[in-house]
């Protein structure tokens, strides 16, 4: 379960990497608050839609076609929520 999460964080920077810039987001944008929103939603989502829907909606995609729909969801995420501390 570890490794699952950690591939989805991965896959989920990346894309924000992409859309606003690797270093906007290396710098400015908190790992760990977007694991929290990751967390705080799909137990939500898991009610509102179910695993068929899923499936047919992404379950048929290529990488390719997979990773279009990672960068348009990226252009929609407003890293203003997801603020990375400053120490001190």
């Amino acid at each position: 379960m570890g490794l699952l999460s950690y591939n989805l964080l991965a896959t989920v920077v990346a894309s924000l990497r992409a859309v606003h810039g690797e270093k906007k987001v290396d710098e400015e944008v908190s790992g760990y608050l977007i694991a929290n929103d990751v967390r705080m939603n799909a137990p939500g989502l898991d009610v509102l839609v179910e695993a068929e829907e899923w499936t047919a909606r992404y379950g048929g995609l290529s990488a390719e076609e997979m990773a279009i729909v990672m960068l348009t969801l990226a252009r929609h995420v407003d890293l203003r929520r997801l603020p990375r501390r400053r120490p001190g």
